[in-house]
């Protein structure tokens, strides 16, 4: 009698079984692991190109140097070298928007100008945005 009054295999075709099962695994997981992995990393660069953040060429990161944050954009930092500011942090304010330089504290304003100056990029240039009236 076996377990649950059902019959129980004999522990030889138990093993024959594991053995067969481990045989399959060995055989299959170097063929298919190539598959899985390009799988995943198709879905890893479709996710990245949904958030516009995948960087097709490697050397456009180069020049950003000792950067802690790196705001990046598809359209704007990655391909044209260029940055716009969406959202900022002043003193203790966190802005939304950009505000008008006559909104900010005068001595903010003044060490955000300096902050700018010494950039150690030589490529940056300040460009006004023109507003529609």
């Amino acid at each position: 009698m076996g377990f649950y009054g059902l019959k129980t295999a004999p522990l030889s075709t138990l093993v024959k079984f594991f053995i067969i099962a481990v045989t399959v695994l060995v055989n299959t997981v170097p063929e298919e692991l190539p598959l899985a992995v390009t799988i995943l990393l198709a879905y890893s660069v479709k996710k990245m190109i949904n958030d516009y953040n995948v960087v097709r060429h490697l050397d456009v990161c180069n020049p950003m140097g000792n950067a802690a944050a790196i705001c990046s954009d598809k359209t704007g930092m990655l391909t044209m070298n260029r940055m716009t500011v969406l959202q900022l942090y002043v003193g203790d304010g966190h802005c939304r928007r950009v505000p008008e330089p006559d909104l900010i504290h005068s001595k903010i304003l003044n060490l955000l100008i300096i902050d700018i100056s010494v950039n150690c990029a030589y490529t940056s240039k300040i460009m006004v945005r023109n507003r529609a009236t």
